[in-house]
């Protein structure tokens, strides 16, 4: 997808590179993300490394969550960023894989 809206010269903004994955079903923190109808990357290391993998790619920008502590993380994480590595990559798939990510590929 990025590689095919690059050849149309269009702009790419990331969405919900905080995105943990779906609310688990009674979660206790939903109450404390009322903004966020995902799951948020509340972990310092998690968020991280989802949103220095996003801003790796041939993004425009990167919008951040709407909740204030979460937009708040994500200008800090952005302000030192540096490109993820490969050992990284390795580890957010891992970690992915035992989630219920909010946009499934079908």
């Amino acid at each position: 997808m990025i590689e095919r809206a690059k050849s149309k010269r269009m702009t790419i903004l990331a969405l919900k590179a905080l995105a943990r994955q779906r609310w688990p079903k009674d979660d206790p923190d939903r109450k404390k993300f009322p903004k966020c109808w995902y799951q948020p990357l509340t972990d310092r290391r998690e968020a991280e490394l989802g949103l220095r993998f996003t801003l790796s790619q041939a993004v425009t920008a990167a919008i951040p969550p709407g909740e204030e502590i979460m937009f708040r993380m994500a200008l800090d994480i952005a302000s030192r960023f540096h490109p993820i590595s490969a050992s990284e990559i390795a580890e957010l798939k891992k970690l992915a894989a035992t989630l219920d990510p909010i946009f499934p590929h079908v």
